[in-house]
């Protein structure tokens, strides 16, 4: 009921070439009602408005940031492009790039506090890193961890403001 209402506005961020191309495809085959709210941006997100080197194929698009691979990507700060929206819902799979670009949502975040559902299993550290950053912002989000599949990822770390 909520997409049928148009009572919606969908931004999604996807930097590899083949996985924008699939999901423009897919946009395209929307309602026309549902398309006119979906912003898909070919870019990633990031804390520094830029570059970053990128890797495609494996279980994902790698992205880094001070290495040289040969393939860039564009990256922007959500609280630049995001600046003029209203923002309920922040998801990211981002395949170990989750801190650059939280650091890079912090003005949303503290302004609008949206509920994060931030996926926390690329790199170790970030089972508890990522949520120990979002704890320390002092916003007040309840935190809670649940494991999705039966292999070692498919864990988020779902942040939900207090009101």
């Amino acid at each position: 009921n909520l997409f049928s209402s148009g009572n919606f506005k969908y931004h999604a961020f996807e930097p590899d070439p083949d996985n924008y191309s699939l999901l423009s495809k897919y946009v395209a085959d929307l309602s026309t009602e549902l398309q006119k709210n979906v912003t898909l941006h070919h870019c990633a997100v990031g804390d520094a408005a830029g570059h970053v080197s990128m890797v495609q194929g494996g279980d994902g698009t790698q992205l880094y940031k001070g290495v040289e691979t040969g393939m860039t990507t564009p990256v922007v700060r959500l609280d630049e492009v995001l600046a003029r929206e209203k923002a309920s819902v922040i998801k990211m799979d981002i395949e170990g790039f989750e801190p650059l670009a939280l650091e890079g949502a912090r003005g949303l975040l503290e302004k609008q506090r949206p509920a994060l559902f931030i996926c926390v299993y690329h790199r170790p550290e970030h089972l508890w890193s990522i949520p120990l950053w979002i704890h320390d912002l002092g916003l007040g989000y309840k935190l809670f961890l649940r494991h999705h599949g039966t292999s070692s990822s498919e864990t988020v770390c779902y942040a939900l403001p207090a009101s």
